[in-house]
């Protein structure tokens, strides 16, 4: 498999779920595309609790288990939802057309929110931490 757009949206969730996606097609990409589907379905507060416990779970099983960051994580789905309730898309190609900041310069949206020194504290790995630039 060479993208994650071989896999239709409910095959995508389902093999990140039970961690038999394969890793090389789980990029930053695939972590937008996964906050969309999962926003679409279960709306901006489960999505952002289920995708936390589901990329732990990844990265435990193919990663070294200290990849995960809480924080950049919520901060992550917390963007694409502000994104997506700009412009009702039917799919996720069509949403990132519309918006190709969201690859190609995600940093920037970031840097809106958090300063680095708070995203490189331990704590924010571990644990949920509210923006310090701006609120969502």
């Amino acid at each position: 498999m060479d993208s994650h757009f071989d896999l239709d949206d409910a095959e995508f969730e389902k093999q990140l779920e039970d961690c038999s996606l394969d890793p090389m097609i789980f990029d930053h990409e695939g972590h937008l595309r996964m906050a969309y589907i999962q926003i679409n379905k279960y709306g901006i507060d489960y999505a952002c609790d289920n995708m936390c416990r589901q990329i732990q779970d990844f990265d435990a099983t193919y990663g070294t288990g200290r990849i995960f960051h809480t924080t950049l994580t919520y901060c992550s789905i917390q963007i694409v939802n502000q994104f997506m309730n700009r412009t009702k898309t039917k799919s996720f190609k069509q949403f990132l057309s519309l918006y190709p900041i969201l690859k190609k310069d995600f940093k920037s949206l970031v840097n809106n929110y958090y300063t680095d020194s708070l995203l490189r504290k331990d704590i924010a790995r571990l644990v949920y931490i509210p923006p310090d630039i701006n609120d969502f």
